[in-house]
């Protein structure tokens, strides 16, 4: 005859020992190196992604620009790969593109994709034998406004003889030039404004008959990758304060 104790005892021992035999759940720790890798992913794209970004800012500016200095935030880092970014800010010493091809002004800003909203700042630019100082530039994907300081002397070296420069108060905010141009031959004393014209910026003759003043029409910036659509001015201590509103267009 048995005892309760002696009918229990076998059942207890062969329990420890199914115990002892059963294998771990590996889960946990697999979760955990997982986890533990993502977080050294995410820390190693936060440091590497932000400079990759100033990089192909300062290829995409390329050799015609100098001194560049590109300061690219984002958090987390790796939205850059989706060309997002909290905030791309690049300041430029000089600026001298050749003005076609790779190296126009529009083909350097259509290369900036780092991200849709970048503000650009150039210290001294030359464009198209205008000399532009102390430019500021806000690119929203598509849509650019600028401001930039012009000396009259440089002004005045790309218009025509006769025309001078002379900044006048006006409703629209153009800078109003005036002066003496010659036509076959001819001195017509001519008032003219700067302003947007078909996506340029020109040189347009006011109170001529419109066949002579398209004739005298002429742009002093154009660019085929640039639509300007309006300007204004106002005067500053040695020349003029430029502001424009622009659109990239589509690449060719």
């Amino acid at each position: 005859m048995t005892t309760p104790d002696m009918q229990i005892a076998p059942v207890t021992r062969r329990n420890r020992a199914a115990v002892r035999r059963a294998p771990r759940n590996p889960l946990p720790r697999a979760l955990a190196i997982g986890a533990a890798a993502v977080v050294a992913l995410l820390a190693l794209a936060q440091l590497l992604l932000p400079r990759l970004a100033e990089h192909q800012v300062r290829s995409a500016l390329g050799s015609q620009a100098s001194g560049v200095h590109a300061d690219v935030e984002a958090t987390p880092a790796i939205k850059l790969l989706w060309h997002r970014a909290d905030r791309v800010q690049v300041t430029v010493d000089r600026v001298a593109p050749s003005g076609s091809g790779d190296g126009s002004v529009g083909e350097m800003l259509a290369g900036l994709k780092v991200a849709p909203k970048i503000d650009l700042r150039v210290r001294d630019l030359q464009a198209r034998g205008m000399h532009l100082r102390g430019v500021t530039l806000h690119k929203d994907g598509d849509v650019m406004s600028g401001r930039a300081d012009i000396d009259l002397r440089a002004l005045q070296g790309v218009l025509p003889a006769g025309l001078r420069v002379r900044p006048l108060s006006s409703p629209g905010g153009e800078i109003q030039l005036e002066g003496t141009v010659s036509l076959l031959g001819a001195p017509i004393r001519a008032r003219a404004s700067l302003l947007a014209k078909d996506g340029r910026i020109v040189v347009h003759p006011d109170g001529l008959p419109l066949g002579i003043g398209s004739a005298l029409s002429f742009p002093v910036f154009s660019d085929p990758r640039i639509a300007i659509e309006g300007v204004g001015a106002h005067p500053s201590e040695d020349g003029v304060v430029l502001t424009a509103r622009a659109r990239m267009r589509d690449g060719a």
